[in-house]
Order: structure tokens, then sequence, then C-alpha cells
């Protein structure tokens, strides 16, 4: 009787409760995952959530769950995954392209995969972009959704060494091409740094550089239609940029310019956060701030809110990469993909969240949380040694959403045992920063950076466990 007791409690256990009111639910059933190179989530695909597997010389695992977490159907997709392939995912409301390409290949597979797992080859249609420019199309390229149709985006190679000019063909979802913009900026290839370029609204491209060897940080913003440019350059002598990154703030249609500076030239350098506030036109509003004890006592991760903004994060452990003059790790406010009027336009297509490039051994380090009002000061703070006496944050796994008028961080735990927890962390109504220990089962790896918001109150990421992998839904009440 003992025995049926338990199984029947452990069959019921799928829902539970935290303190902060946010009720957990898992799928129903782990799927075994072939030992997979990757896993991706497509959620709320018409009402679907889509958990796909990829492995090198096999065929892609699809795994269609409903609303209520229930597993439909597995679906084998039909085509052989390449050895380390490049794989690009670039999803609509009711279906998604799925993109691959062999590691240094020029053919390119796209693949369009519906609710119901259905897949059609549109590697054809998707194939006649390609020669209009492929004799001067860099390698790196995205699609970004817009409106009905998306932007297909890429570097053309100039002439012009002081130039850097962006290729947007605006197709339909069928790959035919409706309008064409062709825009250049100044950028002297040699001297300077490309750290962003973002589409705004379909109108505006918003390019952030680095200059004078990573001493001068220039936001500009480019207006499509006429190649009318505006910008503003902020230089800092004896102090390096890095971890640049410009956030749109809804609230006011204005820019948050965010940036680590760095002490040039000592044996033991130090570090401080750079903000600037800039309205639509860029004008700074107000002096920008120099935060200068966020990295003291440790300080390796710092976690910032400012008031109507969104978690930002920096961190000493931050790994850049180079290639052809440009960073090829676009600002970490996109990996939700909530910003619908502000997606990456160049990005590494593998390299979409920051969680890759951290250094795995700063969770040794301290970790600093902090609350902003808009003009920078510090409202409240915490600083967490994260030392290993009791438990580890882990600072190289977390995401960010909004839920309301709150923005929330989701951060990995790791207790005694490899036990695994979560932490989420807000700001609540007197200004203060709560966090709150999410009471999920500590076996399983919770993968953050696949964390997709579904509805208005709820989130959803994948983990797994050995081979087996399962979804996990939070709903913040």
């Amino acid at each position: 009787m003992k025995i049926l007791i338990v199984v029947f409690l452990l069959s019921c256990s799928v829902t539970a409760y935290t303190q902060s009111k946010a009720r957990i639910a898992y799928s129903r059933e782990n799927v075994f995952i072939d030992n997979a190179d990757k896993i991706d989530l497509i959620a709320n695909l018409a009402g679907n959530h889509h958990l796909l597997g990829f492995t090198g010389q096999k065929k892609t695992q699809l795994f269609i769950f409903n609303t209520r977490l229930e597993l439909q159907k597995k679906i084998l997709l039909p085509f052989v995954l390449p050895e380390k392939a490049e794989i690009r995912i670039t999803r609509f409301n009711v279906f998604y392209y799925l993109c691959v390409r062999a590691r240094f290949g020029v053919k390119f597979q796209m693949w369009k995969i519906d609710a119901d797992g259905s897949a059609s080859d549109l590697s054809a249609a998707f194939e006649k972009l390609l020669p209009v420019t492929s004799y001067q199309v860099e390698p790196e390229f995205q699609l970004v959704p817009y409106q009905q149709g998306l932007f297909f985006t890429y570097h053309s190679n100039s002439a012009d060494a002081e130039k850097n000019t962006v290729v947007l063909l605006h197709t339909d979802t069928a790959f035919k091409i409706l309008a064409m913009h062709k825009v250049q900026y100044d950028f002297k290839k040699d001297e300077e740094l490309l750290r962003q370029e973002t589409i705004m609204f379909g109108k505006y491209l918003l390019v952030l550089k680095t200059a004078r060897s990573n001493t001068a940080l220039e936001v500009m913003k480019v207006n499509l239609a006429t190649g009318f440019t505006i910008k503003n350059l902020f230089y800092s002598a004896g102090h390096l940029y890095s971890q640049p990154a410009a956030h749109y703030n809804a609230y006011d249609s204005g820019i948050t310019v965010t940036a680590q500076l760095t002490d040039m030239g000592r044996y033991i350098s130090r570090s401080y956060v750079f903000i600037s506030r800039l309205n639509k036109i860029l004008i700074e509003q107000g002096k920008p701030a120099v935060l200068k004890a966020q990295f003291n006592k440790n300080t390796h991760s710092n976690f910032l809110l400012m008031e109507g903004g969104k978690w930002l994060c920096l961190t000493q452990g931050y790994q850049q990469l180079k290639k052809s003059g440009q960073d090829n790790i676009v600002s970490y406010q996109n990996y939700m993909q909530e910003d619908s009027a502000m997606l990456p336009a160049v990005a590494n297509p593998v390299a979409t969240n920051i969680e890759k490039y951290f250094n795995w051994n700063i969770q040794e380090h301290g970790i600093r949380f902090s609350l902003l009002d808009k003009t920078a000061a510090i409202l409240n703070e915490r600083y967490e040694p994260n030392n290993k006496d009791f438990y580890s944050i882990l600072p190289n796994k977390f995401t960010r959403f909004n839920i309301g008028d709150k923005d929330y961080l989701l951060l990995g735990q790791r207790f005694v045992n490899r036990r695994n927890g979560l932490l989420m962390a807000y700001a609540n109504e007197e200004k203060k920063l709560d966090y709150i220990n999410i009471g999920v089962n500590f076996r399983n790896e919770y993968l953050l950076s696949k964390c997709q918001k579904i509805g208005q109150k709820k989130i959803i990421m994948p983990y797994i466990r050995w081979r087996n992998a399962g979804l996990l839904q939070l709903t913040i009440e």
C-alpha cells in the first residue's frame, strides 16, 4: 500500500507553487534525446511547443507538445544534419524557418516547419536570393522577421575603406523580393570595431562601434530610406570601452548605452560601469554616469536594472571574439525575442546569447545586483560573495523576461552534490530588489538561454537530465 501511495504522489507532482506565487509545471513525460549536439525550443507555435534535438550525421528529432505540456508526436525531419553544422532558426506565429549549412560550406538548406511538424523544402527559392549578391556577400547574414515578411540582411564588400555598406532585402515568406534598401555609414575598417547593428521599426539602422583603439564609443542612427545619419560620440582618455550595448527604451523611445570602462596602462586595472541615456535623436538626457564601485570586492559579474528598463549584465569574465573588424556578439537584450521592434540585423547566427562567452570559473567570484533610477543612481543593491560555502549562483546561466510592468532576472544555482536550482530577482513597489528561490526539480539542468515568454504571464524553457529532455513552464501570478 505504501508503494502505491508513493507512485500516486510522483505521478501527480507535475505542478507546484513557490512562495512567490509562481506556479511551476513540467511536461507530462520526458523524451529521449539521442546524444544531441544542440537543443532548441520554438514555443507557442499556434498553440504547440517544438523541442528540437540536433545531432550531426543524423536526422533532427522534433518533439511536439501541446499547451498542457503533453507530448503529441515525435518526428524525424527529412534531412540529415551535417557534422558541426551552422543552424539558424527564424520564427513566425504559425511556422519557422530552419536554415542549415555545413561547416565551411557554401550551400544552404532552407526548411519551413509548420506547427504540426510538416516540413517543406524551400532551398531552391532561398538560393535565388543569393546569386544576386553571391559575388560580394560575406558568409554572415541574418533573417529578421518584419510584419508579414522578413529582412534578408548582409554586409556588402565596398572599395571605400571608410564606409560600411549594409543591404536589406525585404521579402515575403516565400522569399520573393518586395523592396531593397542599401545604406552606407562611416566606418574605418582598419581602425574601428563594429559592436552592434539593429533594425528599428523597419525604418532605422542603429549602429554601435568603438574607435581610437577602443577609447571611443560611437552610436549612430541611419535612416534606411534616405541614408541620413545622426550620431553621438563618447571619448574617455586613458580608459577602454568593452561590452558596449545599445538598448531601446519603450517608455520614451530613447536609447540607453552601456559599457564597461577599464583603466589603460596600469599593472592592476580597475573596471567601471558606463551608462548614458539618449533621446530618439541621440541627444544626451543628462550627464553620462560612471559607477566606480561595481567591480569592488572581487566582483566579476554585475546585473543591473534601471527603472523602466531591462536587466543588463556586465562581467570581467567576458571573452570577446573578433573577426573581419566585427565583434560577433550582438547585445544580449534580444535573446528573449520580446523586442519585436528592435531585432539584431547582423549577428553570429550560432552565438546568439552571451552565455557561451563567459569564463566558466567566474562563479567562484562575487556577483552584484543593483537597482538604478533613471539617472543611474543606485537605489538598492546586493553583493553575493559566491564562495561556494553553501551554494553558487551561475552568472553564465541567466535569462530575463517582462511580466506586466516588471522585468525579471532568472539565474541558475548550484547547491551541494551538484543539485540545481533557479533564483529570480525583480524590483518591488518599494524600489528594492526581491530575490526568490524557485523550487524546481534539482536533478534537471535548465537551459535558461532557450527560455521564451508565452502569453502575458508565462515563460517556458527546456531541461535535460542525462539523455532525457522535457519542458518547464513558470507562471508568474
